[in-house]
């Protein structure tokens, strides 16, 4: 009778070594879920961020080209008046002397 107790008892401290080793490769295996989750989240910040970044480049790009494409245009329209006024002063000037 004696022996089968302490055989229980020896089964119930082997259960508990290995519930406890159990429990301690669950929490190192939960750590490397988590580094590896903060790891990619961290890794899906830096893409947002780069392509944010790539985004707004864009349309600093664009805003400058729109400007510049602004200007071009006024730079034509001042000539084309100014040829036009010009024109209209030759003009006016042939038919004063006619």
């Amino acid at each position: 009778m004696e022996l089968a107790r302490e055989e229980a008892i020896l089964a119930q401290e082997r259960k508990e070594r290995e519930n406890h080793t159990l429990v301690l490769k669950m929490k190192i295996e939960s750590e490397k879920r988590e580094e590896e989750r903060e790891k990619n989240m961290q890794e899906d910040y830096e893409k947002r961020k780069a392509l944010i970044e790539e985004v707004h480049s864009g349309q600093d790009k664009a805003r400058q080209m729109m400007t510049a494409k602004h200007a071009e245009n006024k730079a034509i329209r001042d000539e084309v008046n100014k040829e036009l006024q010009e024109a209209a002063k030759r003009r006016a000037d042939e038919l004063a002397h006619e």
